[in-house]
């Protein structure tokens, strides 16, 4: 009986070994299961912290290269209307100039003819009363040769306004070649003045646009860095998903791997047991029935 007491006992302990083991490896199995679970999550918090971090740096940077952008075009259109307005001023101050010594010449001009006037009035006047004055004189001198004298007071009268009328003649040809050749000075001077303003207007617009093509470039470079540079970061997420994706399976794999060795093994457990429970019952029985035996021929002894 002591035996079968022991073989009793010592089969309970190994089960109980058995069962303390199996709930033991459940619960490392459970909170190895729990720990990965939680550093999954902690983990996916991280990657989504540094998403948001990443957009909201991105968002920054769209919205000062956006900011910049519009001060560039700003100040551009207000150097345009800087320079429009200054043009405006410059061809406003030239009209004005050129209306203001047109009114000068023009007035100058009137005082000029006022002053020639009044000095043939005098003069032609002068010229009647001395003729008045010589010819009573003449007519009180030589009254006798009055006919004579008169052709020749007359030829000579002609000569000399024919003489003066060539000297008149030749002075308004050359005052007229005078003002002819300020004329022509004056048009150059100004087509000189015009076709400086329209080379600088020129020479702006050319620098203006060579500016713009300028910006430009270094915008689509800076386009294209960023372009780039999104590209890499998908292509690295893309990359990191898919070793993410990879270590999860073999992560899976390995576990069901495990599970299946586990199985097996708790089925080779099970049977082990089975069959050492069929054998200590077996032992247990052809004990007892020894044990009784050797009573019964001690009793029958």
């Amino acid at each position: 009986m002591r035996l079968v007491f022991k073989a009793a006992q010592k089969i309970q302990a190994r089960w109980r070994g058995v069962m303390g083991r199996d709930k033991m490896r459940r619960v490392r199995d459970y909170r190895s299961k729990y720990m990965g679970e939680v550093a999954r999550q902690e983990k996916a918090v991280r990657e989504l912290r540094v998403l948001v971090l990443q957009a909201v740096y991105r968002g920054h940077l769209g919205r000062e290269l956006y900011r910049e952008r519009l001060i560039e075009v700003e100040s551009h259109r207000r150097l345009a209307q800087v320079k429009q307005r200054r043009a405006a001023l410059m061809f406003q101050g030239l009209w004005r100039g050129y209306v203001y010594r047109n009114r000068r010449r023009m007035q100058a001009r009137m005082v000029r003819l006022t002053k020639a006037a009044g000095k043939v009035q005098r003069v032609y006047r002068g010229h009647l009363v001395r003729n008045d004055v010589n010819n009573t004189r003449f007519q009180l001198l030589y009254g006798h040769m009055t006919s004579s004298v008169t052709l020749v007071a007359n030829n000579y009268r002609m000569h000399a306004a024919r003489r003066r009328r060539r000297e008149m003649v030749q002075l308004m040809f050359q005052a007229g070649n005078a003002r002819l050749l300020q004329n022509v000075y004056r048009g150059h001077l100004g087509r000189l003045i015009y076709r400086a303003l329209v080379h600088a207007n020129y020479r702006a617009e050319c620098t203006i646009v060579i500016q713009h093509a300028y910006k430009c470039h270094v915008s689509r470079v800076l386009y294209k860095d960023l372009w780039q540079q999104s590209h890499e970061l998908s292509a690295a997420l893309h990359l990191q998903r898919v070793y993410r994706g990879h270590s999860a399976r073999s992560t899976v794999r390995e576990f069901l791997n495990k599970k299946a060795m586990e199985k097996q093994n708790a089925m080779a457990t099970a049977l082990q047991r089975v069959y050492r429970g069929h054998l200590a019952r077996i032992a247990a029985r052809s004990e007892f029935v020894s044990c009784f035996f050797v009573w019964v021929w001690a009793v029958l002894c």
